[in-house]
């Protein structure tokens, strides 16, 4: 297997928004990781939903270039199934943390060793490091 890489949403945003601070630092990570076949990239599929809201689908040229990558077969789709019920419990029960739903998900996929993750790109880094450091992930930013 790859080298699996799970994408947090916030990387998309820096992608295609040219405001966002984060911006060079999300061109870096793509030319660094996806064009590489040592990689694989995996998006939770809950961010999807985060990202392709009303604002974004009506910015066709990024809209096209999403399309284009998710056609590539550089990037597979992790489906949450396995995981809502237990992060809606997390994100309803554990106010002390203030994590979203979405990023509850991916905690519980990098939590578990079947998704084989290796790193995150996230620009979040408060709410996935102590997951990752327990699972000897890498945080890319």
């Amino acid at each position: 297997m790859a080298n699996r890489i799970l994408v947090d949403t916030g990387f998309w945003y820096a992608v295609f928004d040219k405001r966002d601070c984060h911006k060079a630092d999300a061109e870096c990570l793509i030319a660094k990781y996806f064009d590489k076949s040592a990689y694989e990239i995996v998006v939770p599929f809950p961010t999807m939903y985060e990202l392709l809201r009303t604002r974004f689908v009506k910015n066709k040229e990024a809209l096209e270039e999403i399309r284009q990558m998710f056609q590539s077969g550089r990037i597979t789709r992790l489906d949450d199934d396995a995981y809502r019920l237990e992060a809606l419990e997390l994100t309803l029960l554990e106010s002390k943390r203030n994590i979203s739903l979405v990023d509850n998900i991916i905690r519980l996929m990098l939590d578990d060793k079947s998704v084989g993750a290796k790193g995150l790109i996230t620009f979040n880094v408060g709410d996935f490091q102590d997951v990752c450091h327990k699972n000897s992930i890498d945080i890319l930013f």
